[in-house]
């Protein structure tokens, strides 16, 4: 760049920021190349994984896995494994490539039309001695060949076996009712179709599932009658054309036991905490408490204060601090912020994580303030209970206190930060969008000093795009500085 200075932008409605350049990399978020940064151990993130994409064909038996690392740093080298479950107690192939690499191909082939997992864990090695940090989430894919429709054959039907019983819904329990099935020949169905009936003719009261990908299972996501007789069937399907249907299986469901299963419900709420950020300063304002660097909410629920709708709050069976497989509550929170789930005895841990549904969206600036105090990227908020039969437990409650503004006046601030690379402050189709830039937003006119107590930051997506989200109206800064870290990475001449 020609000039290395602050960026300030003061506005009202959403915007675009340009920084024009024509030599600015363009494989953000990575340092340059002659970048000497190796990471230390606390910089050690789990990689993103971008290829082969989840539930990918890969009719390659030695497909190019890659992914990035989105910190400017590098490790000394990468981790990878390739396995046949989610689990990967026992990869079926592993790797290892230089920190400086992002993407590796196995030396051996794969299964064809096989099932599989991966995931990458960079790695450092100092005097002897190697730490490796968190695994990236497990990613599945496919290999083919993928089989034409003329290649279809009748898939065998396995679970649930013909003549047994299911429990009907899938609210009163973390693992819904599972269908699985097998399918023939030497290549792999792109898809399949399933249908369940309360007839064996399937003409009537008829759900029907056309699978995303070449998964040969399904787990029941709608509610069924209890102590009802249902058929179900599959058929290999390519998005046009159905091939022959199996046989033909019968389940029942169960009565729905209620005085055998409890309710854990609660409400995801603001916690509101207006500070005259422009005013006076002294003592915390009414429903605030003193914390750093500013006030936040006091975690106590008014009845005035409102809900936060659209929430998706999640829970897993035990302790927060076991390692098991997470749900999503059935429903996204109400226009009251509240959540309900139907749930057999026993211990769960339920919490709310910024990845799911829309949350993201929602919690991208504030503070949590119960049943935990802390920043929105520092905290993890969560709550163990220990439900029994018929039990109601209806205070399981996440309090959040917006920076700038609440939950009942939705109002954004978005735009998008690219490589202007004609230099004429026009987006084109063409140019691309910087990731992994910080943004800040300020509340009034822009100032030397935007790093006051009183911001929000982010990073730009991979498209360069970002959003400040939950604003009250009023006149705030954007702010893009080149020298700040990390965009002196970024951002250099």
């Amino acid at each position: 760049m020609k000039h290395r200075r602050t960026l300030w932008l003061c506005i009202f409605v959403a915007l675009f920021i340009s920084l024009s350049s024509c030599n600015l990399p363009t494989n953000l978020p990575f340092p340059p190349p002659d970048s000497p940064e190796i990471c230390n151990n606390n910089e050690l993130i789990a990689p993103v994984l971008q290829a082969p994409i989840p539930y990918n064909i890969e009719d390659d038996l030695q497909p190019l896995f890659t992914w990035s690392f989105p910190i400017y740093c590098d490790p000394d080298e990468f981790q990878i494994e390739i396995c046949t479950h989610q689990a990967c107690d026992f990869p079926v192939i592993v790797g290892t490539v230089s920190g400086t690499e992002t993407e590796w191909a196995p030396s051996e082939d794969l299964e064809p039309y096989g099932s599989y997992f991966w995931r990458v864990a960079a790695q450092l090695s100092h005097d002897g001695n190697s730490n490796l940090g968190p695994w990236s989430g497990h990613s599945p894919f496919f290999t083919g060949p993928t089989c034409e429709p003329e290649a279809f054959l009748a898939p065998m039907l396995i679970q649930p076996e013909d003549g047994g019983s299911i429990n009907p819904v899938d609210t009163a329990q973390t693992s819904p009712p599972m269908f699985r099935w097998s399918s023939f020949g030497p290549c792999l169905y792109p898809s399949h179709q399933l249908q369940i009936s309360t007839d064996g003719d399937f003409l009537q009261d008829v759900i029907v599932r056309l699978m995303d990908d070449a998964r040969d299972y399904w787990r029941l996501d709608t509610a069924l009658e209890e102590n009802t007789q249902y058929f179900w069937r599959v058929a290999g399907y390519d998005g046009n054309v159905t091939g022959p249907w199996s046989n033909t299986w019968s389940f029942t469901t169960n009565p729905i036991p209620v005085d055998e299963i409890g309710v854990v419900a609660g409400v995801v709420w603001h916690d509101q905490c207006y500070i005259d950020w422009e005013g006076s300063s002294g003592d915390p304002p009414p429903g605030c408490i003193d914390a750093d660097p500013y006030p936040i909410g006091d975690g106590i629920r008014d009845p005035n204060e409102p809900g936060i709708p659209g929430v998706t709050v999640s829970y897993k069976v035990g302790s927060c601090n076991e390692n098991a497989s997470s749900f999503d509550v059935a429903v996204l929170t109400m226009s009251s912020g509240g959540y309900y789930q139907w749930l057999t005895p026993g211990e769960y841990c339920f919490f709310i994580q910024r990845s799911r549904g829309q949350n993201s969206n929602i919690f991208n600036g504030g503070t949590w303030t119960a049943p935990v105090q802390g920043g929105t990227f520092a905290v993890f908020p969560e709550v163990e209970v220990a439900l029994e039969a018929g039990e109601v437990i209806d205070d399981v409650d996440f309090g959040y206190d917006f920076l700038f503004g609440s939950s009942s006046t939705p109002a954004r601030i978005g735009g998008r930060v690219w490589n202007d690379v004609d230099a004429d402050a026009i987006l084109d189709g063409s140019e691309p969008g910087l990731e992994g830039l910080e943004v800040w937003l300020t509340l009034g006119n822009c100032r030397v000093n935007y790093q006051d107590p009183n911001y929000l930051t982010l990073h730009t997506d991979e498209d360069g795009s970002y959003i400040f989200d939950y604003l009250n109206p009023g006149r705030y800064c954007v702010t893009v500085d080149p020298n700040n870290h990390p965009n002196n990475y970024y951002l250099r001449d």
